[in-house]
């Protein structure tokens, strides 16, 4: 037991590096390293074969020479057997070493002529018969002697001008030397490539981990990056074109999440602020209550100062509970058709006698027979976020002016007032929650700086947009865009998290800008 114990403790680290997912620098000089090995394997094989071809081409021709100088002779003369045995011995004496080995026999088979000491090396009967055409040479052909030598053979039938007499030539080189040759080619390419195996591997591990490192980089760039440091940004320069997309895009990320990690911290801070207020006016007027005894009207009035502040509060915290609720996925909104026309003239007339109040007019042009597909609650209350803001800064005399109409298969909606305009650097930001371009007179006017949030989210709960144009003492013109059909959409919940958040009165007028 204790010896299997062993043994799968030795194991365990082999296991674990198995089951253990290979590392992309390991992976990539894999391919590297095999492919550069399959290339140089593929060389290897054309290189021997071109060898090899060259080699045996090189005695081929030496076969078809000799050929040409046998064939006139038994042709022309077969009897002149001097002039036969002459062209058979010349290329043995001339070449000693490599002699080419000729046998010339009748078709009964017997030996005519044949280079001297021919039958030790080549007994009669080791030419291969079957590749003996009449009339034509054979391809050349390996051959193997008894003793296992090799040579390069032909065989050939041949017969005289006027057809009387056929004859029978074999003729062999040695291919000892040229196989020894290949062999000798054969052993030094296994050693170069059982060598490139673990070469290729090497160099294409290097070469992945070197391409790999700005790859490397920048998750050391990113490793680094935290809360407090997401102004950080990767470094473009230098870096491959394969990684720069993906760079560009993370960097394009961090600036969203820095954006957002902004406003979320501002937003935070914006609720302490708008929470601490109301709350040090209660504390305040409790405090003063309760620092002496005091008459009843005296309680009375403190009690009533609270209870502003707790609607104050309560006012504020249903506004958040609204665009918290809205931005939710599962949020949906109540569609039917709604004639734009005749809302916007009721809301119109609604806010007429608050307007009047401060000598200010309210004017309704739009196309008649406006419809659309809206949540009609949520659409009131958008627009009379924007009329409450345009009544809060219109000079007296001045007209409010409602316009309606349909373009590109959208309904838009303008608010436009002639009061003093906003500052073209807070355009961009007017919709942000708790903004105020003028915080002193807003809290003068009671705005908790989310009238215009509400405005946004409802318009986008529709796939619609909001957004302001101002000019400096000329005015502001708010508009809304809803789509006139209801968009495609996937089920959702119910929307009734985001109408308890609102108000039951449609006309109730929420904290504002």
């Amino acid at each position: 037991m204790s010896l299997r114990n062993a043994i799968e403790g030795a194991l365990a680290p082999l296991r674990r590096a198995v089951r253990r997912p290979w590392s992309l620098a390991l992976r990539m000089g894999l391919y590297y390293g095999v492919s550069a090995f399959l290339l140089l394997l593929l060389t290897t094989i054309l290189l021997y074969w071109a060898l090899k071809s060259q080699l045996e081409w090189s005695d081929d021709a030496r076969l078809m020479s000799k050929l040409r100088e046998v064939q006139p002779i038994l042709v022309e003369d077969p009897l002149n057997v001097a002039a036969l045995q002459k062209s058979v011995q010349l290329e043995y004496e001339a070449r000693s070493m490599e002699p080419v080995w000729i046998r010339v026999k009748d078709v009964v088979g017997h030996v005519i002529i044949e280079t001297p000491e021919m039958e030790k090396a080549l007994p009669v009967g080791s030419f291969q018969a079957n590749w003996i055409s009449k009339g034509r040479t054979k391809q050349p052909y390996e051959l193997e002697s008894a003793q296992g030598q090799s040579f390069r053979a032909m065989s050939v039938e041949i017969s005289n001008r006027s057809g009387t007499r056929n004859f029978i030539v074999h003729i062999a080189c040695d291919h000892l030397s040229e196989s020894a040759v290949l062999g000798h080619f054969r052993d030094r390419m296994r050693n170069v490539l059982g060598a490139a195996i673990f070469i290729c591997g090497m160099v294409g591990y290097l070469l992945a981990r070197r391409g790999l490192r700005p790859l490397a980089e920048m998750g050391a760039t990113v490793g680094q990056i935290k809360a407090s440091t997401l102004n950080v940004r990767l470094d473009l320069a230098g870096m491959p074109a394969e990684l720069t997309l993906l760079a560009m895009s993370f960097n394009d990320m961090l600036s969203r999440l820095e954006d957002a990690f902004s406003r979320i911290s501002r937003y935070s801070a914006d609720i302490a602020h708008e929470l601490r207020t109301p709350l040090h006016n209660l504390r305040n007027a409790a405090e003063v209550a309760l620092a002496r005894a005091r008459k009843p009207e005296e309680y009375r009035d403190a009690l009533a100062s609270c209870l502003e502040e707790c609607v104050r509060l309560s006012s504020l915290i249903e506004s958040l509970m609204f665009i918290a609720r809205a931005e939710s996925p599962e949020t949906m909104i109540q569609r039917e058709s709604v004639n734009v026309s005749q809302e916007l003239a009721r809301i119109a007339e609604f806010y007429s006698a608050s307007a009047s109040e401060g000598g200010i007019s309210i004017a309704v042009e739009t196309q008649s027979g406006i419809t659309a597909e809206l949540d009609r609650q949520l659409f009131q209350r958008a627009v009379g976020n924007l009329i409450e803001n345009a009544i809060k800064y219109s000079p007296s005399g001045s007209t409010i002016t409602l316009l309606g109409r349909v373009a590109d298969q959208k309904v838009e909606v303008d608010v436009i007032d002639s009061g003093p305009g906003i500052p073209p650097e807070h355009l961009p930001r007017v919709f942000d929650r708790f903004y105020r371009v003028d915080k002193a007179r807003a809290k003068l006017t009671g705005g908790l700086g989310l009238g215009l949030a509400i405005v946004k989210t409802i318009a986008q709960l529709h796939q619609g947009t909001a957004e302001i144009q101002s000019e400096l003492g000329v005015g502001t013109r708010a508009r809304l865009t809803f789509p006139i059909t209801r968009p495609a959409q996937p089920p959702r919940e119910s929307k009734a998290q985001a109408e308890k958040a609102a108000p039951t009165e449609p006309w109730a007028k929420p904290a504002r800008a």
